[in-house]
């Protein structure tokens, strides 16, 4: 029956219309807070309200307000922004023309130029000289670096990006507050490595650097956050496939892949049913959803399950599906749900069915079919939406095509867009939880396949484990192990914005001394908030947890400073 499914929905999934849509979308400057990414998700309203089999919805939210833990973030529109040379030579380096990732987004308007003094990484105030009327050129995190320059006296900030390839303008942004918005007044802008590398040259040998920073940008009060919503089926609990739809104008792989896909993965849905080639879920509902990243996920989901008590039984987000791995580097994560929000049934279905869908070869002898691409299987990972339907109990895996060398820059265009690849992936969602939807796969043959799956789970993490030992030990003895902490904080993820902006600066640095990596600043922001959404836990449970998770034991010292300063926070408490 599943191979029918797969198949019958990869007759009416149009290639040729999946490129198209990635084409139209990717037109708009879908920046969180502007017009054009208002009008991306009506344009997807537009292409959806025609089909017959569809219940479509649309739901409205405010930028303006406050939605758990999320801070309001400005409406912004930008008209045009360069960054010119006027010293050592007088030449235009980047233009919103060419690049629309060159200004920095929700910079303020702002026309400057200024001698540039470079403070490198810039999150610490030591870091700044002189920076009064001038223009900062840093790698840091542009909110960060924003700050404090701005305190100082900066007229202006130039940010790169050290992992982008050397001619790529890297998509940055500084997510203002309104009422930020009413202060801050220097205009920033986003330039390649290779050009800051050849500011700081002139500045290592001593010659005055001069820039001019032009930004044409507005402010909106009235930003909208818009959430579309179509669903196939019946019954009391839904199955989500969701992807987020903002970016840059020009950038197609994060995320109009994903954007795209589940468009046409609907309509082929929608052709089928019409066609009498597949039936209308009678047990659950097939639920796809587009959205602003975080902005729009979480008020989404507390109006459905907080205010209308919706069941959710699993979601997939579709976050850069459609790469070519040749070109970008990237291979296709399957990102699960922690161990402790994780859902066998649906996890190992569609898991098999990616696995299936995607090894289109054969051996040298014709025994069996071999992956057609880079693809693995990992734990828990955090940086999309996935994160906030976690959050409200919804098991959900994430697939995404990483690393990719030209995340988040202007060169993530349509050429590096692979459409065989997306159009695979989705149906390989699609098609299995139809199935589970329509309570078309035999008992016998799910039973079979959840315990392949956890079978294959147990070798393959040890495999990938095996030559790996633990670095370091318990080194503090003097925790109370037995008290246990319960999250009481609203839903959101905890962000360096939302940290500098509630917490002194000497509290804010202590806690950047301790989240000094990636992996700990994903401990402290998402993964240990969450383990602690679904159960009260001791110091040593969560340290199991993350050693059993990632095969990394974390000195307890370092676990109970972090919950010293969630509590301080007021996000955890003791019970």
């Amino acid at each position: 029956m599943f191979r029918e499914i797969f198949t019958t929905l990869e007759r009416y999934y149009s290639l040729r219309e999946v490129v198209d849509f990635a084409a139209f979308l990717s037109k708009y400057n879908r920046i969180q807070g502007s017009s054009d990414l208002e009008r991306a998700m009506m344009a997807i309203v537009d292409i959806l309200k025609d089909l017959g089999n569809i219940q479509l919805n649309t739901y409205v939210y405010s930028y303006s307000e406050r939605y758990g833990i999320h801070l309001p973030v400005v409406g912004w529109d930008v008209n045009e922004c360069f960054i010119e040379m006027v010293k050592p030579s007088k030449r235009i380096i980047h233009s919103f023309i060419n690049s629309k990732t060159c200004v920095v987004a929700h910079s303020p308007p702002g026309d400057v130029e200024a001698q540039v003094v470079y403070v490198g990484e810039g999150s610490e105030e030591n870091s700044y000289r002189n920076v009064d009327g001038k223009i900062i050129l840093a790698y840091g995190n542009p909110y960060l670096v924003y700050r404090i320059g701005s305190e100082l006296g900066a007229k202006g900030f130039i940010f790169f990006r050290t992992t982008s390839p050397g001619n790529s303008v890297p998509y940055l942004s500084l997510f203002l507050t309104p009422d930020e918005a009413k202060h801050f007044t220097a205009p920033a802008a986003s330039i390649s490595h290779s050009e800051a590398q050849r500011i700081i040259r002139y500045l290592e040998k001593g010659e005055e650097v001069t820039m001019r920073i032009f930004v044409d940008s507005i402010f909106r009060s009235d930003a909208k956050i818009i959430v579309v919503e179509a669903g196939i089926g019946e019954g009391e609990k839904e199955l989500h496939i969701y992807a987020h739809a903002c970016h840059p104008a020009g950038t197609v792989n994060d995320n109009i892949s994903g954007t795209a896909s589940l468009l046409e993965l609907l309509i082929a849905f929608n052709r089928a049913i019409d066609r009498n080639m597949l039936n209308i879920p009678k047990e659950m509902r097939l639920t796809f959803i587009w959205f602003p990243e975080y902005y729009g996920s979480l008020p989404y989901l507390i109006e459905k399950v907080e205010n209308r008590n919706m069941k959710i039984d699993f979601g997939v987000n579709l976050d850069m599906i459609g790469e070519k791995q040749e070109v970008t580097g990237s291979t296709l994560n399957i990102i699960r749900p922690p161990t402790f929000l994780s859902n066998k049934l649906y996890e190992s279905v569609t898991v098999a069915s990616l696995l299936n869908t995607l090894s289109l070869n054969s051996t040298f002898s014709n025994m069996q079919n071999v992956l057609s691409y880079r693809i693995d299987i990992v734990p828990y990972d955090g940086g999309s939406d996935h994160d906030i339907y976690l959050q409200f109990d919804i098991p959900s895996i994430m697939l995404n095509q990483w690393p990719d060398k030209f995340y988040h820059t202007d060169q993530d265009t349509i050429d590096k867009f692979d459409p065989i690849i997306a159009s695979r992936i989705v149906i390989a969602i699609g098609a299995p939880l139809y199935a589970l939807a329509t309570g078309s796969i035999d008992k016998t043959m799910l039973s079979n396949i959840i315990d392949a799956y956890e079978k294959f789970l147990q070798g393959y993490s040890k495999m990938k484990r095996i030559f790996s030992t633990s670095s370091t030990t318990n080194s503090y003895s003097s925790i109370d192990h037995e008290k246990r902490y319960k999250y009481i904080g609203p839903k959101g993820i905890i962000s360096l914005r939302y940290l500098v902006n509630i917490l002194p600066r000497e509290t804010f640095s202590n806690i950047k001394d301790i989240i000094n990596n990636s992996f700990m600043q994903f401990l402290f922001t998402r993964y240990i908030p969450l383990s602690l959404m679904t159960s009260a836990r001791s110091l040593n449970e969560i340290r199991e947890l993350i050693e059993n998770e990632y095969g990394v034991r974390i000195e307890l010292d370092k676990i109970k400073k972090m919950i010293v300063y969630l509590e301080k926070l007021g996000l955890i408490t003791a019970t």
